[in-house]
């Protein structure tokens, strides 16, 4: 319900429009066959080892540099020695992004993180599709396996 008036003004702010990319779901030709993990999730995994990562992350979030994937990647993964700690330090600061309440005046470049960030507000695009996209920046193999998420 509602009225014509209460719809949002954020396209408007967003403007020049941007073309949309392709995120391939996976990148053929590494080392990525997928195989079921040979460690338990518990083996590997402890919440409370990853809490400096997500407190870092959280405290520096307005510092991070957009405009790269590189720089993005570099800063946001400092300091992490292993796959899990970027992957990590990535899903904390791809969780705490205000993507559809931000506008994305001026970016028009769709090869950046802004601009990914704007083909996801104008639903050209995916969070999945960009967290895949941010994993290969950062050398983490990865690919996208569509269906429904339980």
């Amino acid at each position: 319900m509602g009225c014509g008036a209460s719809k949002s003004k954020a396209d408007d702010s967003d403007n020049p429009p941007i073309e949309f990319i392709l995120i391939p779901d996976i990148i053929y030709g590494g080392d990525l066959q997928p195989t079921p993990p040979p460690n338990r999730k518990v083996d590997i995994y402890r919440p409370a080892d990853y809490t400096s990562i997500d407190d870092r992350v959280k405290e520096q979030l307005s510092q991070f540099n957009t405009s790269t994937y590189e720089t993005l990647i570099s800063s946001l993964t400092a300091g992490c020695t292993t796959d899990l700690q970027k992957l990590r330090a990535i899903y904390v600061w791809l969780y705490l992004q205000d993507i559809h309440g931000s506008f994305y005046s001026n970016v028009n470049n769709p090869q950046t993180p802004k601009g990914y960030m704007k083909i996801i507000k104008t639903q050209n695009g995916s969070y999945t599709s960009f967290f895949a996209q941010l994993c290969r920046a950062a050398g983490i193999s990865c690919c996208v396996i569509r269906g429904v998420g339980k």
